[in-house]
């Protein structure tokens, strides 16, 4: 370093540009700051989620769920995570686990993931309307089955199977006489059956 850098600088924040300077620095020290901390926080958030999946895979639902929704409120929106809260609904509820907030429902979740086009999760929301629907309208199943085997056929695998495991279902269904003909070959897609089936409905609610 040249001996007369003191008599520099001393020169230089003597200045007139030495406001100007000065400010610049001091913008340069706080993006500085703001870097290492938005680091920090990101590394925080991580580790909360890390660990929230750790509780989970021990069944530790209730302290699961509250580092998620509390990573959900502090993190970027994001799809994937999203729709890993809707699972972990789905499959907590599997093995009891209760909730009282509207927000441990799945749909809730798969929602915010499908509005940022995430298609496993729009698959979830049709399976869900399908299990709603099986009991009292085969034909608006039917279309719901439809939109899901688009999923299948665009390489869903979650999609591919309840595709195949619905199927065998219905299949089964009929044999055991729980569904006829009709209504298992409607939600399977034949237009003839599905023409019938409406019409059979038809008569029964003027028969009503």
């Amino acid at each position: 370093m040249p001996a007369d850098f003191p008599a520099v600088l001393q020169e230089v924040l003597s200045s007139s540009s030495a406001p100007f300077i000065f400010i610049f620095i001091i913008l340069l020290i706080i993006l500085f700051v703001f870097i290492v901390s938005k680091r920090s926080d990101a590394g925080n958030l991580h580790a909360m989620y890390e660990k929230a999946m750790d509780l989970e895979v021990d069944c530790r639902y209730d302290e699961a769920w509250k580092l998620y929704t509390k990573y959900a409120n502090k993190a970027a929106p994001s799809a994937e995570a999203f729709y890993h809260m809707g699972m972990f609904c789905v499959s907590a509820k599997l093995f009891g686990w209760e909730y009282s907030k509207d927000d441990a429902n799945p749909s809730f979740w798969f929602k915010k993931a499908a509005e940022m086009g995430h298609e496993p999760a729009k698959f979830q929301l049709l399976k869900i309307e399908f299990s709603e629907k099986f009991s009292s309208d085969l034909l608006k199943c039917a279309k719901i089955f439809e939109n899901i085997k688009d999923f299948a056929d665009n390489g869903l695998p979650e999609a591919a199977r309840f595709v195949k495991d619905t199927e065998e279902e219905l299949i089964q269904k009929a044999k055991e006489g729980t569904l006829d003909n009709d209504e298992v070959l409607s939600v399977l897609g034949n237009s003839e059956n599905q023409f019938l089936l409406a019409k059979k409905r038809m008569e029964q609610n003027k028969n009503r």
